[in-house]
């Protein structure tokens, strides 16, 4: 199962790359995804049956991103997530916003009284009826309300209401 998730972890990782591979990319969103991919190689992932994952519901309002100022939003809750340098927070930013939106992967906002307060990125395997979660980030004002894996629940959930079928899930390893 290590190398099925270290595949599609890689494939979700060549996917955001690509997104700056241009004819020109600005030198901040190239230094942007070196940072971004550094630290994507700290992260362990697990896979777990997804009923183990329903239990934690916060009830945020979650919201796939399906336009720009949207991306920004989850760009800038990644970065402050990333690094604590706000120079590297804004190169961070300049790689994320660079996303286009597509079918295979989709980013995720959870909002806490209207305000984003935690992020995302999903793929669907529908064949294998998987789930990735990656990138799960709170903000650092919501911290201390729910956890990266209240949050995953909460998007399995909307995930569940859409009818569809997954039995389980990637997800980085909750410390």
């Amino acid at each position: 199962m290590q190398s099925q998730i270290d595949s599609y972890i890689s494939a979700k990782n060549h996917w955001l790359s690509q997104q700056v591979d241009v004819e020109y990319p600005t030198p901040e969103s190239l230094m942007g995804r070196k940072l971004y991919l550094e630290t994507e190689q700290d992260v362990k992932y697990s896979v777990s049956e997804i009923e183990s994952l329903l239990n934690n519901k916060v009830g945020l309002n979650v919201i796939e991103v399906d336009f720009h100022r949207l991306t920004i939003l989850f760009a800038v809750l990644q970065a402050s997530h990333l690094s604590d340098k706000p120079d590297n927070q804004n190169l961070i930013i300049e790689f994320l916003t660079q996303i286009i939106l597509d079918n295979e992967y989709q980013l995720f906002l959870g909002f806490d009284g209207g305000e984003a307060v935690s992020a995302l990125i999903c793929k669907i395997d529908l064949d294998d009826r998987l789930a990735v979660l990656t990138d799960i980030v709170i903000s650092k004002k919501a911290q201390n309300l729910f956890k990266t894996s209240d949050f995953a629940s909460d998007v399995l959930q909307h995930l569940i209401s859409k009818s569809l079928i997954i039995h389980k899930v990637i997800h980085p390893s909750w410390v």
